[in-house]
């Protein structure tokens, strides 16, 4: 768990700096930014097996650890983090997920000058029998169980 943390806090940091440097008539300049985040993943995200997940669970920390950095006058963020959830849960279509989401997202991003990112972590070890149908990606020797 904790070096899903730490990857977690190292992929929000590359992704701060695609944000911390914006152009301005074709010049780069610093600029202090402002983040709202909407973390999405299953039980990982969520922190399920953590004693207390509203400030140990990975969008917690990765949050705090960008509070920290130069660059970055606030962040906030919303954990949608859902166990038993998989991709398929999160599409549109099936009206399960997505719609908390993006609940949540205008929740959170109230201020257009803030800056709203989504953020998606997924380890998914094992693929559940209504999920199989859309997974005609994986090769035809792999057996899913």
């Amino acid at each position: 768990m904790k070096n899903q943390k730490l990857l977690l806090s190292f992929l929000l940091a590359i992704s701060f700096s695609a944000f911390s440097f914006m152009k301005m008539n074709g010049q780069a300049v610093e600029k202090k930014v402002n983040l709202d985040i909407v973390y999405i993943g299953n039980s990982i995200t969520q922190g399920v097996q953590l004693p207390n997940p509203k400030e140990d669970a990975p969008p917690a920390t990765a949050t705090e650890y960008l509070r920290h950095k130069s660059g970055i006058t606030s962040v906030e963020f919303s954990n949608q983090g859902r166990s038993g959830y998989t991709t398929i849960d999160f599409l549109p279509e099936t009206v399960k997920a997505f719609p908390k989401v993006i609940d949540a997202a205008h929740q959170l991003h109230n201020d257009s000058q803030r800056i709203l990112i989504f953020s998606i972590l997924w380890v998914q070890t094992t693929v559940p029998k209504r999920d199989r149908m859309v997974l005609p990606l994986i090769p035809k020797n792999i057996t899913l169980t």
